[in-house]
């Protein structure tokens, strides 16, 4: 009667073992699948991805809007005639020797002036002289020329209609010489002018 009894009660307390042993499994699993589920919710990446998106967007955006248009001799409301004029008015008893456009904003004109250089600066807007600074001279450009600049510059627009960008007293193979650039609507040519005689040596596109 005793045995069967005892055999009873370890049965019982068996089942009990693994009953409990079950549910604590259960919850084990139970706290695991919790677990994935909090990393799995805890992982936003797409926002991140977004975040970095909507940056390059705005970088594209602000570099497409720095660009600017370039502006030219073409488009200056005072072209190199009016430009020696106003620089030369500006130094009486001076000649000229160069002639630049700088990108639509200003003219820069040397000149000589008591045998010093001088590169006086004339807004292209308005023809008023801006500015003026010493500047040195080549040898050729030391004594003044048959051909005026105002010369060469109508010289170099006869043999090519359209708009002088530079004018610049030179030496090419020992004759002095006015080379002229001038813009015909896509096309530049280089001209290239005697200082002494005014004629045409040669005219040339360039690439």
């Amino acid at each position: 009667m005793n045995s069967r009894y005892t055999r009873t009660t370890l049965a019982a307390l068996t089942a009990s073992v693994l009953s409990v042993g079950a549910l604590a499994a259960c919850g084990d699993d139970s706290d695991d699948a919790k677990s994935t589920v909090t990393v799995t919710q805890s992982a936003p990446a797409d926002n991140t991805s977004g975040s970095d998106s909507t940056a390059a967007t705005t970088t594209s955006q602000s570099d497409g809007s720095g660009s600017s248009d370039h502006t030219d001799a073409r488009t200056s409301a005072v072209d190199a005639a009016g430009a020696l004029e106003a620089a030369l008015d500006a130094k009486p008893g001076s000649y000229a020797v160069e002639v630049d456009e700088e990108d639509g904003r200003a003219w820069e004109i040397t000149l000589v002036a008591d045998g010093k250089g001088v590169e006086v600066t004339v807004d292209n807007a308005t023809g008023e002289v801006t500015g003026e600074q010493s500047t040195d001279l080549d040898a050729e450009q030391r004594e003044a020329p048959s051909v005026t600049a105002a010369e060469a510059v109508d010289a170099a627009l006869a043999e090519k209609p359209g708009t002088l960008d530079s004018l610049d007293l030179d030496q090419d193979n020992g004759t002095i010489v006015w080379d002229a650039t001038v813009i015909d609507g896509t096309r530049e040519w280089d001209i290239v002018i005697d200082a002494s005689s005014g004629d045409i040596l040669r005219a040339n596109q360039d690439d």
